[in-house]
């Protein structure tokens, strides 16, 4: 991996016109380019503080104005001065000097932070709720943890083992965002649909989320509808972790993967909000261990408000997993298919307009046609004897 860091000053930097020239950052005039792509945004707000190994460096990189991507590609450093500015340091190991900008350190700084959060398992080797409110009890075997995303543990799920939090109260918020990660083990063709976390007691459900067993989509049950969403860009693959999220209020439920929103596919709907005091179970629909989940499962968090689509990204991004789908595209694959259904039932609208254009225009529909008088005859189908004084039929 070659990683530069490049400068320019303010009185040099309009003079690269063509070329890759840093922006001024909230700290110094630093640009930090990796494989030619501008990575400046993942470090913008990291402490830059002076790094050493503690064993020869293996390269140097310095200061340059108006390093080019052919340049940064080819992973050859040069040293140039800038008559303003040089910088030197040594390269270290990932992750440099600029301390831990991603993986499960920076992904929980980040949580941490977030107003509203109301429960969150970490799982680094324990069931606890970081707001020690909320406990979780392992059932069908003691609880197994392996390497989460980003580093760190996460709780590894097979049958017949899930978590059961109780009826957890404190979590029956009339808005409320759940979000985890994940990773689906099971392979197709299951027999149901797994669940990775459930408010729900049957027959009643508030909530209840699932992965469809062929890998297609996410879904949510609130016990009288299934509310499937599909992937944009992106789709559910076994033995790769994900991150979901799901905001729900009583006017709208939204679902995202990975860091972004997903298309509804079906009928809409929202949480059962007048299901109350139901218990939470992770990796389990029912506390009878029902459609469990086969898997691991890390880092879940429930909030007492709706996360925005910006702060759900952020989330991703902290954890660093892998690149998210640009927003971008997401959007405008969002407005494709928006407009793909506006124009289906735009045709429908029109082609049921000239069938009925259609029926009113027949002639057959105003014919007069002929009359014909009943004289002296009966309906027998409604002939009805009449009992009592002056017995007749009429």
């Amino acid at each position: 991996m070659c990683l530069v860091f490049a400068y320019a000053s303010p009185e040099t930097r309009d003079q690269n016109a063509g070329q890759i020239t840093p922006s001024h950052s909230l700290l110094t005039n630093i640009a930090i380019y990796a494989d030619g792509v501008d990575r400046r945004g993942q470090f913008l707000h990291s402490r830059i503080t002076a790094g050493f190994c503690a064993k020869q460096p293996r390269a140097t990189i310095t200061a340059r104005v108006g390093m080019t991507v052919e340049e940064a590609r080819s992973g050859r450093i040069q040293m140039r001065f800038n008559l303003s500015f040089a910088f030197l340091c040594f390269c270290l190991p990932i992750p440099l000097a600029f301390g831990q900008s991603t993986g499960v350190a920076a992904y929980e700084r980040v949580i941490a932070a977030e107003p509203g959060l109301t429960a969150w398992w970490r799982f680094e080797g324990d069931l606890l709720d970081v707001r020690k409110s909320l406990p979780a009890g392992p059932v069908g075997g003691e609880p197994v943890f392996e390497s989460g995303p980003g580093g760190g543990r996460a709780l590894s799920l097979t049958a017949p083992r899930f978590l059961d939090i109780g009826s957890a109260p404190a979590l029956d918020l009339p808005e409320t965002t759940i979000e985890l990660w994940f990773r689906a083990d099971f392979d197709p063709g299951l027999g149901y649909n797994p669940c990775l976390i459930a408010k729900r007691k049957d027959p009643a459900t508030r909530f209840s989320i699932h992965l469809f067993q062929d890998y297609s989509v996410p879904a949510v049950w609130n016990g009288g509808q299934v509310l499937t969403f599909e992937p944009i860009l992106n789709r559910l693959r076994k033995g790769q972790w994900h991150h979901l999220a799901v905001t729900c209020s009583a006017q709208q439920l939204d679902l995202y993967l990975d860091g972004n929103p997903c298309y509804p596919t079906g009928e809409k709907g929202t949480f059962n909000f007048g299901a109350a005091g139901l218990p939470l179970q992770i990796g389990s629909s029912s506390p009878k261990g029902v459609e469990l989940f086969q898997g691991a499962i890390d880092e879940v968090a429930v909030y007492s408000r709706i996360l925005s689509a910006a702060e759900i990204a952020r989330h991703v991004d902290a954890m660093g997993v892998r690149p998210r789908v640009p927003v971008e595209q997401v959007n405008a694959e969002i407005a494709r298919r928006n407009e793909a259904v506006r124009q289906v039932e735009e045709n429908r609208r029109q082609e049921e307009g000239k069938r009925l254009a259609a029926l009113l225009a027949d002639d057959r529909l105003f014919d007069v046609g002929s009359q014909r008088v009943y004289r002296g005859e009966h309906l027998g189908a409604i002939r009805l004897p009449l009992g009592g004084i002056g017995t007749g039929s009429v």
